[in-house]
């Protein structure tokens, strides 16, 4: 045995120094390097093309099937959504494209809490695909990609039934007060 200590299997090039230890911004991210766009396609294939209807041309992924668990299944599918829209962020994407795809993923969210008519439009509408396409023209030059048609309909009929909706609550609050007058007497 020797009287010295070990040999370190990894000597440092400057003996005597302490060795750095990398930051977090030294280390590689997987949001921004030159693969990022690999996530977001990685993320809408799951959440909107997974899996493909047998019998049919038609696909669906896990967004509207996890959507169907009661409360939380379409705050965990906005959440992975997220993903697109923080590869977004850090692109430095225009902030109307940061609108948009906020948009579609607010709107999927929106109407997915609705019980099975939700869950039936995230599969038709698939938000996820919608806001990879507008980050992907983006990082391929386009500064600022067309909207999707269907979309501007989508928002159209979102405005309409609110306002339905908001009609509906106006009249069933008239309509209490008539049958409160109508019982007290007043």
């Amino acid at each position: 045995m020797s009287d010295y200590p070990p040999t370190n299997p990894n000597p440092s090039p400057n003996p005597g120094r302490v060795t750095r230890i990398p930051r977090p911004d030294d280390r590689p991210d997987f949001l921004s390097g030159p693969g990022a766009s690999v996530w977001s396609r990685r993320v809408a294939h799951v959440l909107d093309t997974f899996l493909k209807i047998p019998g049919t041309t038609a696909r669906v992924g896990l967004d509207p099937i996890i959507g169907l668990i009661p409360g939380v299944g379409d705050a965990i599918s906005t959440f992975m959504g997220g993903v697109i829209l923080v590869e977004a962020l850090r692109r430095r994407v225009p902030g109307i494209l940061l609108v948009r795809i906020g948009g579609n993923m607010l709107l999927n969210a929106s109407v997915g809490a609705i019980p099975v008519v939700g869950d039936l439009f995230s599969a038709w509408f698939k938000s996820n695909s919608k806001n990879h396409a507008m980050l992907h023209a983006f990082l391929q030059g386009n500064p600022n990609p067309p909207a999707d048609p269907q979309s501007k309909w989508v928002w159209l009929g979102l405005i309409v039934f609110l306002a339905i909706l908001a009609g509906l609550c106006v009249l069933a609050f008239w309509l209490l007060a008539w049958v409160w007058n109508q019982a007290t007497g007043h």
